[in-house]
């Protein structure tokens, strides 16, 4: 990849709500907006993982995951960070034409009760609140990791 996808947040009152799924029968986890809007999309893509913006405004819209829980890793530590800063998340730079940029890199699959984490690479990460239960970690301006609550099974 000769370009870096850059990501940031903007100041404000986080825009998206919605539910965090996991669907047991076709073994995808799903962060699914309240609402939805008609819109040309952009798409990041880290192995099974689909992270959804706007190609017009930049702004996160959804993201879903291709995974069995069967193979998520229990961490009795991990629960849903608090006092996060919250904003928009947004890419900043690094889209030309394209609509699709893609990374070798597979995330990794972290619960504890209803949290669930979607590990990128999560180190020394800062966390922002992008949503009522959905926090995303950036280091560099790169997305690091999703921690969600309240993740409905189904």
């Amino acid at each position: 990849m000769d370009r870096t996808v850059k990501i940031s947040i903007i100041d404000g009152t986080p825009e998206m709500n919605g539910n965090v799924i996991h669907y047991f029968s076709d073994y995808t986890i799903q962060y699914e907006p309240l609402y939805s809007e008609e819109a040309k999309i952009l798409l990041l893509i880290f192995g099974t993982l689909t992270i959804v913006f706007d190609k017009k405004s930049k702004r996160f819209l959804s993201l879903d995951a291709y995974t069995n829980k069967e193979i998520w890793k229990i961490d009795r530590n991990l629960s849903f960070p608090q006092d996060c800063p919250e904003g928009v998340l947004s890419i900043q730079e690094g889209f030309k034409d394209d609509h699709i940029e893609s990374f070798k890199f597979v995330p990794k699959f972290y619960y504890n009760d209803n949290v669930v984490m979607i590990d990128i690479n999560n180190h020394d990460s800062k966390f922002y609140k992008i949503g009522e239960n959905v926090i995303v970690g950036l280091k560099d301006q790169q997305i690091t990791s999703f921690i969600f609550k309240s993740v409905e099974f189904m």
